[in-house]
């Protein structure tokens, strides 16, 4: 039957061997994330009523079919009431061997594990075909307490636990989900026959899990006494009624079903799935392992290869013009991924880029038209990842590629200003959210649009990209009085109003000078206005600067300035923080993760050039606190902005998506 009886949840309260593996909303969830997953139960009566059952779930796939009662070998054993659980047992046995003659099964499990209660009888462990795997438990109550319940071990598993915790660490961290995830998929790539669980399935488990009270019962591994083929170590899922001491179980049977032709097939379709490309793995390793109490992360190792030494293939859509493009590439590229860019704009110098059709149209026609285009380099590519970067533009050509899995990266304005101006953009942005695998924001505000515009919360990560700490540092020595911005010379970032603002600093302060760094569509306009409003010889434009370059700008910056309107976390903000150049910049809620206003930096409203004087002028008034504030900022950003640290968490997302989601193309 397809739907549960009636009285499952009697059976559930009664049976003391009754473990969250029989919870509906289990299968639901395994059906919900598992491609060609459907639910059937097996249900066995007497005179009407219901004495006993067990869920199980097919799996259909290339027009064969598997069964898993439960799969992963979770706790599955038929549930009964008291005195029935013989008769339950060789009555589930034979229906699994009957639906496994008339689907023509190739393949699947039985997982008999009964925590309490009796051991399932032979004959019906038997009934379904396949081989008999023996796995042995023990379960530890810990209601008394762990001095109780250690005085209750045996000695073998006294020492084993004290073995255990001298090299291991045990804490809960939900939000290293992903990392943890892509540490086993990575330690288990190699394992015969074994798929790793989609990453969503305990996501939505620890949702589910965070809602309910925790049972009071603790989970004790499973020994495995079969061949030595079998490398993993399955946990014995427990749940809060179940009572009892420390004591072992008795030895539980599995059954496996796997047919020598249907093996070899099995294999090899689980295996496409649950390959882990090397380079990332090895990087989620790193990853999972530096994060912990902000370690720093292990020295690299040399860049991994994957699928025949080609590495991850990973698939950039992003301006590449831009120096943050170039930045998040080269980090892949570095690391030993195969990394191409597309993108509509021009390539930077030296930046490889291959330029997409940019016929001059409006934006909101221009990048949908690049979708041939782009569909067709990408069947030649073959990528193992799409990466989209500024939602409503490169995440809509993304999704229209039609390859998976999909990430899209936003940059900020994409999500904080342009939905709520403009409906078009709004709706392009919810579609390309509701389909992406994987959003990554780089501030928690940002995140937060994200959730707002239609992202399912489980797949948004707030991750400041962070800047490279060894290239910007402070200088031994600062020029005084050298104010510096380094922001596009566009109309977000509002560089008029810093120009109104230093001109009466300048007037006041014979001893300053004003260097804007970077370039874009207003610059002609910009400058104008500078020779207009500010006294001559007393600033510059630079223009874009190489990365070195703007490091030892900024290190030699007494002050550096921000007038945007709108920003998430600002790369440019934490270059400056790292350099010691003190920040007086707009009050906005990205800027407000980082910095408090007269702590790390002097604020001022958006689009007040009065304000904008009074702060910079407070900021250049006050040594002793500017100082005190260049220290605050450089351990702010060593502590949360370090780009090795925070690009490795990341790669691991990456490595778990592409180990948990097969790839489809459009």
């Amino acid at each position: 039957m397809e739907t549960q009886p009636a009285a499952w949840s009697e059976l559930l309260a009664t049976d003391p061997a009754a473990t969250p593996a029989h919870l509906p909303a289990l299968w639901r969830a395994l059906a919900e994330v598992l491609p060609g997953m459907s639910v059937r139960f097996l249900a066995v009566e007497a005179d009407g009523a219901l004495v006993g059952g067990a869920p199980l779930l097919v799996e259909r796939r290339a027009g064969l079919h598997w069964l898993h009662a439960l799969p992963f070998l979770l706790s599955g054993a038929p549930l009964a009431r008291e005195g029935r659980h013989a008769e339950v047992d060789a009555a589930a046995g034979r229906a699994l061997a009957g639906l496994q003659r008339e689907l023509r099964a190739v393949g699947g499990e039985w997982a008999l594990y009964r925590p309490c209660g009796p051991e399932p009888d032979a004959a019906a462990v038997g009934a379904p075909a396949g081989e008999t795997r023996t796995l042995e438990a023990a379960l530890v109550d810990l209601g008394a307490g762990l001095d109780a319940a250690r005085a209750r071990m045996d000695r073998k598993t006294r020492q084993e636990l004290r073995n255990a915790t001298r090299t291991l660490a045990f804490a809960e961290e939900p939000g290293a989900l992903a990392e943890a995830y892509a540490l086993h998929a990575a330690q288990s790539r190699h394992w015969p026959g074994h798929r790793p669980l989609p990453l969503e399935l305990p996501r939505r488990l620890l949702a589910r899990a965070r809602r309910r009270p925790r049972p009071s019962t603790r989970r004790s591994p499973r020994r495995s006494t079969s061949r030595p083929r079998s490398r993993t170590t399955r946990p014995a899922v427990v749940g809060g009624r179940v009572g009892g001491g420390a004591r072992p179980c008795a030895r539980q049977p599995g059954r496996e079903r796997r047919p020598g032709a249907g093996r070899a097939l099995q294999g090899r379709a689980r295996g496409a799935r649950a390959a882990l490309p090397g380079a990332l793995a090895r990087r989620a390793l790193r990853a999972a392992g530096g994060e912990a109490g902000g370690r720093a992360p292990a020295p690299p190792a040399p860049p991994a290869r994957a699928r025949g030494g080609r590495g991850v293939r990973i698939a950039t859509l992003a301006n590449a013009s831009v120096v943050h493009t170039r930045r998040w590439v080269e980090h892949f590229r570095a690391r030993g991924h195969q990394v191409r860019v597309w993108s509509l704009e021009p390539a930077a110098a030296g930046f490889a880029a291959e330029r997409l059709p940019h016929p001059p149209l409006p934006g909101f026609l221009r990048y949908p038209l690049a979708a041939p285009a782009l569909r067709a380099a990408l069947a030649r590519f073959d990528p193992d990842l799409v990466d989209a970067h500024y939602v409503p533009n490169y995440g809509l050509l993304g999704v229209l590629a039609g390859r998976r899995p999909l990430s899209v990266t936003a940059w900020g304005s994409d999500l904080l200003v342009l939905p709520g101006r403009d409906p078009l953009q709004r709706a392009r942005v919810r579609g390309v959210l509701r389909r992406a695998d994987l959003v990554l924001a780089d501030s928690g505000n940002l995140a937060a649009a994200a959730r707002a515009l239609g992202a399912p919360a489980p797949r948004v990560h707030a991750i400041p990209w962070g800047v490279d700490l060894a290239l910007f540092r402070p200088a031994p020595a600062r020029e005084s009085g050298l104010l510096l911005s380094t922001r596009l010379h566009e109309p977000i970032y509002d560089l008029p109003v810093i120009l109104a603002g230093v001109a009466p600093v300048l007037a006041a302060r014979p001893g300053t000078r004003l260097v804007i760094a970077g370039d874009g569509s207003l610059r002609p306009g910009l400058e104008a206005l500078a020779r207009r409003a500010l006294p001559a010889g007393r600033f510059e434009f630079l223009g874009r600067l190489a990365p070195a370059q703007m490091a030892d700008w900024l290190a030699r910056a007494e002050v550096y300035l921000s007038a945007s309107r709108s920003d998430s976390t600002s790369v440019s903000l934490l270059e400056a923080m790292a350099a010691g150049a003190v920040p007086v910049v707009s009050e906005l809620e990205g800027n407000r993760e980082w910095l408090a206003d007269g702590e790390g930096a002097r604020f001022f409203p958006v689009g007040d050039a009065a304000a904008l004087a009074r702060a910079l002028s407070a900021a250049l008034d006050d040594p002793a606190w500017a100082a005190a504030a260049r220290q605050t900022n450089r351990r702010a950003v060593e502590e949360r902005a370090d780009s090795a640290r925070n690009m490795a968490r990341i790669e691991a997302l990456f490595a778990a998506l592409v180990a948990a989601r097969p790839r489809s193309r459009g």
